[in-house]
């Protein structure tokens, strides 16, 4: 796991006096969390690999994902619609999603995401009350 990062860079408008710096293993926590809560699954599950290029990142995201169990697909026509769309959808959503919500988080600019799923946990759907 690489965990080599730059110097988050000064927002638009601030001083310059002082300089943040997000650790690596706090920075892979925040990425973590956002590709977990994108891809239905719990942050202590996402393995992360963050790879700096020159002031941007690279992020590679190995995870589990959320999905409904076929049963519930072929009985309930919305099922697959209401869980985000097929896998391959869901993962460009998510990589869209933690590319532009760790950039807000952090400062950072992000170059690439590349999201890997490692396996599929079965979701139940929660009822609206």
């Amino acid at each position: 796991m690489s965990t080599a990062v730059a110097a988050a860079p000064p927002a638009a408008g601030a001083s310059t006096r002082g300089r943040t710096r997000i650790t690596g293993p706090a920075l892979q926590r925040v990425v973590a969390a956002v590709a977990g809560e994108a891809l239905g699954v719990d942050a202590k599950d996402v393995g992360t690999d963050l790879t700096d290029h020159g002031g941007a990142l690279d992020l590679a995201v190995d995870t589990p994902i959320g999905v409904p169990s076929i049963s519930r697909v072929r009985e309930q026509s919305k099922a697959l619609e209401r869980s985000g769309g097929s896998i391959l959808e869901r993962c460009a959503a998510a990589e869209q999603t933690v590319r532009d919500r760790v950039h807000e988080l952090t400062g950072y600019d992000i170059r690439r995401v590349t999201v890997r799923v490692t396996g599929v946990r079965i979701t139940k759907e929660r009822r609206v009350r």
